[in-house]
């Protein structure tokens, strides 16, 4: 039984189809944002709009629609045409830092992955006013000159204009940077999930169960990963050695005792007692498939659709309620092997 923690997905028709639990930035990406329901742009649907109007002291939109954006954080900053301006931002809850001993610095790719592979360079794409996004034509690829639309970035700003897949927030990004390091020492995952954050959050009359299910989504989150092991990269593999859960308050710091089965469980039970959207599908608006298509011309498309997890229906543990604190996780990991590149986080 799934637990449609990610009732909104894209579905491209061919196999794909991808929820916000799977887009870099869950409800406000560009993916979500270029599809339609029912020829009506996401924006502009009741959900879209309803999601994008909420506000910490009335999130049961956002609860519904995405709980993942309350868990891991998200930005309403994808939005294109005129007066279009970055909006709410969303905290994540959720944090995870590795740290280790006995380093030294070495430089790593640090990439933006396209989730559907859009790839390409060139100003093919037309901007509308409204925030559209489609295919340039023959003519608008002309010089301005000669009749052809302006570029974005021109001395001219108008609309419609001609711009890049990565102005519209599309693509991969690909930058060597000087972020890592060569680990001699030790290594140490830190995890923590703020409670106190989670309590900004009003829900309505549902506030109580839907932040309880955004602090287990967290933990079973983190459990789920330690389970499963880290493979950071090619030749870094982390294996958990010992783990350990804390609830700390003021002054204090209480272990938890908790297994994956235990949250997995509890999680089952709670997505019960919160009213989730139920699944909507969005098809990819002209211009997105327009994108997608020319890019997989020139390459393969790039897959990075992580496996759905399904918990287990077990019994609720009798330690799953609303805390008013932050949680922290210190899980001492080994390295697989004597040396490893690590990236820090």
């Amino acid at each position: 039984m799934g637990l449609n923690l990610d009732p909104l997905r894209v579905d491209f028709g061919d196999g794909d189809v991808l929820s916000t639990l799977q887009l870099p930035h869950r409800v406000f990406d560009a993916v979500l944002r270029d599809s339609q329901l029912e020829g009506v742009p996401f924006r502009r649907t009741e959900i879209g709009q309803a999601a994008i109007a909420a506000t910490p002291a009335n999130a049961a939109a956002l609860l519904h629609a995405d709980p993942g954006s309350l868990v891991f954080g998200a930005w309403d900053s994808t939005g294109l045409g005129a007066g279009s301006r970055p909006s709410t931002k969303w905290a994540r809850a959720l944090t995870c830092e590795i740290s280790a001993t006995r380093v030294e610095p070495v430089s790593l790719a640090g990439n933006r992955l396209d989730p559907i592979g859009i790839e390409g360079t060139e100003q093919a794409w037309v901007e509308e006013r409204d925030g559209t996004l489609r295919q340039a034509t023959a003519d608008e690829l002309r010089p301005t000159k000669e009749g052809g639309l302006p570029r974005r970035g021109s001395a001219q700003r108008d609309y419609p204009r001609l711009i890049k897949a990565s102005e519209a927030n599309h693509g991969n990004s690909l930058s060597l940077i000087s972020k890592g390091v060569l680990v001699h020492g030790d290594i140490t995952l830190n995890a923590t999930l703020s409670l106190s954050r989670l309590r900004r959050y009003s829900f309505g009359n549902e506030t109580e169960q839907g932040r309880v299910l955004l602090a287990l989504m967290g933990l079973y989150g983190v459990l789920a990963m330690l389970n499963d092991g880290l493979d950071l990269r090619s030749g870094c593999d982390l294996a958990v050695e010992s783990y350990q859960i804390d609830l700390i308050g003021l002054g204090t710091r209480d272990p938890l005792t908790v297994t994956l089965s235990d949250v997995a469980a509890a999680l089952c039970d709670q997505v019960n007692a919160v009213s989730l959207h139920a699944p909507v599908r969005f098809i990819p608006s002209q211009g997105l498939r327009d994108l997608r298509n020319a890019s997989r011309r020139f390459a393969s498309p790039s897959r990075y659709i992580c496996a759905g997890r399904t918990p287990p229906p077990i019994w609720r543990p009798g330690w799953c309620r609303s805390w008013l604190v932050s949680v922290i996780w210190a899980v001492r990991t080994r390295r697989s092997s004597s040396r490893r590149r690590m990236p820090r986080t």
